[in-house]
Order: C-alpha cells, then sequence, then structure tokens
C-alpha cells in the first residue's frame, strides 16, 4: 500500500530542453522560432532573416554577459530561450578559458586538461540553462552538422 501512494500516471508538464541540429540552411532557426514566445541568443546573427527577439552575442564578452544577464534576471518576458549555436558557444566557452589563464591554444594545457577545462565550463553553461528551464522556459539549442566527404582508401583509382 505505500508503494500505491508513490506511483503517478499521465504527464507531467515541464519546460523542454530540445537540440536542433542539421546541416545549414536547413531550417533550424525557422522551425526554432516557431516555439512558444522566443528570445535567440544569436552567436552567428542566423536571425538576420527572421523577425523574433534576439540578444546579438557575437563575442566572447558579450555572450557571456547575456548569459549572466539571463539568469539573473527577475521576470522574464519569454518562454523559449534560443541558443543559435552551439558551434559558436563552445568557441566562446573556449576563448574565455584561453584568455582567463593567458594560453593561446586548448592544447597548451597538457595533455587533455584544457579539454577538460573546455567540458567542465560547458557543463556550467547547461547547468545555467537548467536554472531556466526549473524557473518555466525551455531551451532549445542549435548545432550545425558538417557533411565531409569521405572516400576509403581502396576507392582511390
Amino acid at each position: 500500500p505505500e508503494i500505491n501512494r508513490l506511483i503517478q500516471a499521465g504527464p507531467f508538464i515541464r519546460s523542454q530542453r530540445i537540440v536542433l541540429y542539421g546541416p545549414n540552411g536547413v531550417g533550424k532557426s525557422t522551425l526554432a522560432s516557431k516555439f512558444p514566445a522566443p528570445l535567440f541568443l544569436d552567436t552567428e546573427d542566423g536571425t538576420s532573416r527572421l523577425n523574433p527577439k534576439r540578444i546579438r552575442a557575437l563575442d566572447s564578452d558579450s555572450f557571456h554577459g547575456a548569459v549572466r544577464a539571463l539568469i539573473k534576471a527577475g521576470k522574464l518576458e519569454f518562454e523559449t530561450l534560443v541558443l543559435d549555436t552551439v558551434d559558436m558557444a563552445e568557441k566562446y566557452v573556449r576563448d574565455r578559458i584561453l584568455r582567463i589563464h593567458r594560453m593561446n591554444a586548448i592544447e597548451d594545457f597538457g595533455y587533455g586538461k584544457g579539454w577538460t577545462f573546455l567540458r567542465e565550463q560547458f557543463e556550467r553553461l547547461l547547468i545555467e540553462f537548467d536554472r531556466l528551464i526549473a524557473r518555466g522556459i525551455h531551451v532549445v539549442i542549435i548545432g550545425h552538422s558538417v557533411v565531409k566527404r569521405f572516400q576509403p582508401p581502396m576507392a582511390v583509382k
């Protein structure tokens, strides 16, 4: 009988984290603009042909400043945050790590250490987005796939 009080049925309504992943020009940003009351954190001017609310974050400082401002904001005037794109956000996180540690490249830290710093800092960014989700904001993350031609060695004539 104790377990029966713990069991729930039916949908559990909560904000979502969604990843849209695909090649350039397929319509990821356009699709994301159809989510409820979106605000784009635009890192590549990918919304230049659309008409959403946006924060242009075209360098590391403006990106990190925008994330801090979003997390600290009181009442939010949007229902969906769209990170457009995660590719550039990763670069901004990497740039910040290099600047803080006065390094030129991620490999300068020593074997694997720079990549560990990058993973840890990127996980912190996702935790910040989880805080928005906890506040009832959907988070849509857009990423680009890269199509690369591969020719097996045996196929070379």
